[in-house]
C-alpha cells in the first residue's frame, strides 16, 4: 500500500516556472496546430490525388473508344477506297463501245443482224 500513496511535494510557482509552463504549452499548441494543418494538407492532398486518378482512368477508357472508332473508320475507309476503285474501273470500261456491246449481248441478248442467240439451260444468267 504504500507503494500507492504519492509523495507529497510542494510547487513553486515562480516567474521561472511559470514561464516554462507558457514555453511548454505553446510546443504543445504549435504541435497540435502543425498536426491539424498535415491533417488537413493530407486530406486534401488525398482528395486531389483521387480526383486525378479517377480523371486519368475516365480518359484512358474514352481513347480507348475513341481508337476502336478510327479502327473502324479506318476499315470503312478501305472498304471505301476498294469499292471507288472497282466502279472507276467499270466505268472505264463502260467508256469502251466493245465492252458495251459485249455486255449487252451476254446480259440482255443483243444480237447483231442477222445473229441467232442460244441461251444452254446448264449456264447461270448473269441478271
Amino acid at each position: 500500500m504504500s507503494a500507492l500513496k504519492k509523495p507529497k511535494i510542494t510547487h513553486l510557482e515562480s516567474a521561472y516556472v511559470h514561464q516554462e509552463k507558457q514555453k511548454q504549452q505553446r510546443l504543445v499548441k504549435r504541435r497540435k496546430g502543425l498536426m491539424r494543418r498535415l491533417v488537413v494538407f493530407s486530406v486534401l492532398a488525398a482528395g486531389l490525388l483521387l480526383f486525378m486518378v479517377n480523371a486519368l482512368f475516365h480518359q484512358a477508357g474514352n481513347v480507348s473508344e475513341k481508337s476502336a472508332y478510327i479502327e473502324e473508320l479506318q476499315a470503312q475507309t478501305d472498304q471505301l477506297e476498294t469499292q471507288k476503285q472497282t466502279l472507276s474501273e467499270e466505268v472505264m470500261n463502260l467508256q469502251n463501245e466493245d465492252y458495251v456491246l459485249d455486255v449487252a449481248r451476254r446480259d440482255y441478248f443483243y444480237s447483231k443482224d442477222d445473229e441467232i442467240i442460244f441461251k444452254r439451260s446448264s449456264e447461270n444468267p448473269s441478271y
